[in-house]
């Protein structure tokens, strides 16, 4: 398993762009994810700014990256910033491997 924290930062400026936005959020979350990336937890909507969070399954990003480009030509995507995670479990083994 892949998994990132996800986020993605959006444009919030009009009716229009915010019914897009929560009606697109509102299918993923349905689906369980996207054809190429599987929701595993979120999302969260972030009170600093415009931008909601999820972690994700993404087995291939560069499968992930005609949806992201859809978003973004649509103007709904202003960024998106994807971090590396890793379970709880597998760091405490890690952790354990380093240490010997």
């Amino acid at each position: 398993m892949s998994l990132y924290l996800a986020e993605f930062m959006v444009d919030l400026s009009t009716k229009e762009k915010r019914t897009a936005i929560f009606d697109n959020f509102a299918e993923v979350v349905k689906n369980g994810g996207t054809p190429n990336a599987r929701l595993i937890g979120g999302p969260w909507a972030s009170l600093e700014k415009q931008s909601f969070f999820a972690v994700v399954d993404i087995p291939d990003m560069k499968q992930i990256m005609g949806e992201t480009f859809g978003f973004v030509i649509a103007g709904l995507l202003v960024e998106q910033r994807l971090r590396p995670i890793a379970s709880w479990e597998d760091t405490v083994n890690l952790a354990k491997e380093v240490d010997g």
